[in-house]
């Protein structure tokens, strides 16, 4: 007879790795690859015990996982579904699926989107055109970014404020196709330019731009009236600069 399950366990002593939700029906599955394989577009994978991995599986399309307290681990998971949560030391490729939450050692990305309170070891980017937003990542310092196929802008991941990528000791805006960068924490220290309409703008090194601002004066130890961007004064009258 089947199993019948009652806070995850059958009265035979099977456990339960998994369960799917879909319909307003809950089933309960032994096998983490029978789970999976029963899930249909719309339904809702939740694990309920940690599980490791012999060979690889797919979490299909349109299928929310979600690994809550317990990690999976062993071969690597494949997903084209969506991924809300959970810890996974197995490499997760996402293929055409949506990460939107969890901790993991390796995300190999082609396509989809990474975004939401995620936290990593290693991020390879295999896609051209990336959809990652890291703006609520978290405790991604010393994380590892890989670019495969092309250079890869810094500003396309999104990083939180106070975040940037480093490769080789050197701060980048872009980080060269082949290449990894680390994560690191980063105080902004901008170079500024004069825009030539009485404005200037900053230039970080990690690519944060800052917005248009107007020039401010400061007189130098030559009597002459110069802004960070250099733009210097050629009159003032009052208060107000003249260049």
């Amino acid at each position: 007879i089947p199993h019948e399950f009652t806070n995850g366990v059958c009265v035979c002593t099977a456990k339960a790795v998994a369960m799917v939700e879909a319909g307003g029906t809950a089933t309960c599955y032994t096998a983490l690859e029978t789970a999976l394989g029963a899930a249909q577009s719309g339904s809702k994978v939740t694990l309920l015990a940690s599980v490791e991995l012999t060979n690889q599986l797919t979490i299909p399309s349109y299928v929310t996982f979600n690994g809550g307290e317990f990690t999976l681990s062993g071969e690597d998971l494949l997903n084209d579904g969506i991924i809300t949560g959970g810890t996974f030391t197995a490499t997760v490729i996402n293929f055409t699926g949506d990460i939107t939450g969890g901790t993991f050692d390796t995300i190999s990305y082609f396509m989809g989107a990474v975004s939401g309170q995620i936290s990593f070891k290693t991020l390879d980017i295999n896609g051209f055109t990336p959809e990652i937003d890291l703006s609520h990542a978290v405790n991604i310092v010393g994380a590892r970014v890989g670019i495969i196929t092309n250079d890869l802008p810094v500003s396309d991941l999104k990083l939180p404020d106070g975040y940037a990528l480093e490769v080789a000791g050197e701060i980048v805006s872009t980080l060269p196709s082949a290449k990894t960068g680390t994560i690191v924490a980063h105080e902004h220290g901008y170079t500024y330019t004069d825009q030539g309409d009485g404005t200037h703008s900053g230039a970080c090194p990690c690519g944060a731009i800052t917005a248009a601002e107007p020039h401010t004066f400061a007189q130098n130890n030559a009597g002459e009236w110069v802004c960070v961007c250099t733009a210097k004064a050629v009159a003032k009258v009052g208060d107000t600069f003249y260049v």
